[in-house]
């Protein structure tokens, strides 16, 4: 168990400084819009300009997985509240730089999961799923730099150095 949590936690060891930044900055910005931009349309966040109110789930976001079918459209509602909750969990993950693979996996299969299940409506609403799945790819296989909680972690752990 203590194998699973330190292969989760330790980072991917990068020396200069510099390329720390450079893997640790795609995560902070993508926690940043998605807690102040993409989770506030959907979901009632005290930051937020929509006229939800707290913690209340938009119509929309649960009309959109309605459209998935199946079981989806049985149990719209939770998966809409799944859904929400995990991207704000996420977002706040990738702001702290915590359980970075973990969290990049979870958003991994949540954006595949919407590029799967989504009918094409021929727009570009489908280019920001792209990018997270690059980013949550990048997560996966770098983890949280040094800037990041899991670096913290694991150096008072001793797990690196």
């Amino acid at each position: 168990m203590v194998n699973i949590v330190k292969t989760l936690t330790t980072p991917y060891k990068l020396t200069h400084w510099f390329a720390n930044l450079i893997t640790s900055l795609p995560q902070l910005l993508t926690g940043l819009y998605l807690i102040l931009n993409w989770v506030p349309a959907k979901f009632g966040l005290p930051w937020s300009n929509s006229s939800l109110d707290l913690f209340e789930i938009s119509k929309y976001t649960s009309y959109q997985i309605a459209e998935f079918g199946g079981i989806f459209q049985t149990y719209s509602e939770v998966f809409a509240i799944l859904f929400v909750v995990l991207q704000t969990i996420i977002a706040v993950n990738f702001i702290l730089g915590c359980c970075i693979r973990l969290t990049s996996f979870v958003f991994l299969i949540q954006l595949i999961t919407i590029l799967v299940f989504r009918e094409y409506d021929g727009s570009w609403s489908y280019i920001p799923y792209f990018i997270f799945s690059a980013i949550s790819m990048l997560g996966l296989w770098f983890g949280s730099s040094k800037f990041g909680l899991d670096y913290v972690i694991a150096v008072r752990l001793k797990w690196c150095d």
